[in-house]
């Protein structure tokens, strides 16, 4: 049986090498914050700021279910959502939440009547499906961050 100043001993040792680790962690991890935060900045220098976007609804991927969801009441409403994700994204350098875009599309943007009482499901649901067409990312549950088809064009309409 081991005594207690060997028992304590070997705690403190444990102790000086998950703090030392976590010190190297910490470390990497302000290395990858920074790293990220200039590629935010390339990408958002690659993507222009007058922005043309052209959301065809025939040539999408996804089947969709409704004919209310192929009206053209929602694709404007797309193109506002679109725009301001990428305004969000450019501002604030991270991904952004769907509550952040709603917000912003409530208190800042000046909606045609039509789209003026869409409430946070709706926008979010424009959110995911810009999210599987390929124009956003999500790098996690509720974030998005610029897509595939936003990073590889430069002044380019987008269809």
């Amino acid at each position: 049986m081991e005594n207690v100043e060997d028992v304590v001993r070997k705690q403190a040792e444990a102790i000086r090498f998950y703090r030392k680790t976590l010190e190297e962690l910490y470390e990497k991890l302000e290395l990858y914050k920074k790293a990220l935060i200039i590629a935010i900045r390339d990408l958002d220098a690659r993507i222009p700021d007058d922005l043309t976007v052209k959301l065809d609804l025939e040539d999408k991927p996804v089947k969709m279910d409704s004919w209310i969801e192929k009206s053209r009441k929602f694709e404007g409403l797309r193109k506002v959502v679109l725009r301001t994700t990428i305004k969000l994204v450019k501002q604030l350098n991270r991904p952004v939440h769907y509550k952040e875009v709603y917000e912003y599309i409530r208190d800042h943007t000046t909606l045609p009547f039509h789209l003026k009482d869409e409430g946070i499901e709706t926008i979010s649901r424009r959110l995911r499906e810009l999210a599987q067409w390929g124009y956003l990312t999500r790098p996690k549950p509720g974030y998005y961050f610029y897509g595939p088809k936003l990073a590889k064009s430069e002044k380019e309409e987008f269809t």
